[in-house]
């Protein structure tokens, strides 16, 4: 996949975050429309944060000011600001937004990357449904046997659709239930 980087400057005179955005053509693929990704930024390091992405229609990442809640039908999202390299930042869903500093989170550390996408399918149709997606180290993890799995990004739940055409199938973060 072909990605390219979103260099964004970080209050205070910290330095960059790296952040992974898909390209908007990019943003169009097989499983339906990207609507949202979360992922681990600088993954292995003690400054290890989260990134959150939402798309509009288009495949545009969507913007808003630092604070503001954007209502999405499939859920609420806050932007955080990237106040540190550590921080829980862009659009996280109001379910997993932090309780309190994140101070001691970095040490929870991993060297690949994780990163969760939700895809739409069958808009506007009957058979409108949602995908989730889970990549460790850019490769898709499957469920398999597992229905539960514990990531840097947060406790993630397996959703079997039974190969129906319609509903949600694959990783849904816990607190989204």
């Amino acid at each position: 996949m072909v990605l390219r980087s979103l260099f964004m400057a970080l209050a205070g005179g910290i330095g960059g975050l790296v952040v992974q955005l898909p390209d908007t053509a990019q943003a169009q693929e097989a499983d339906g429309r990207l609507i949202y990704q979360l992922q681990v930024t600088q993954p292995g390091t003690r400054s290890q944060g989260w990134f959150g992405t939402l798309y509009d229609e288009a495949g545009a990442a969507v913007t808003a000011e630092p604070g503001a809640t954007v209502k999405m039908p499939f859920g609420t999202f806050e932007n955080l600001p990237c106040t540190y390299l550590w921080s829980q930042c862009g659009f996280i869903p109001a379910g997993m937004l932090p309780v309190a500093p994140m101070t001691g989170f970095a040490a929870l550390t991993e060297d690949q990357a994780w990163v969760y996408r939700l895809y739409i399918h069958g808009e506007g149709s009957r058979s409108e449904g949602m995908t989730g997606v889970l990549l460790q180290g850019g490769a898709q993890v499957f469920p398999g046997g597992m229905r539960r799995v514990e990531t840097p990004l947060g406790v993630f739940l397996a959703i079997d659709n039974q190969g129906q055409l319609w509903g949600d199938a694959g990783w849904f973060p816990e607190t989204w239930n």
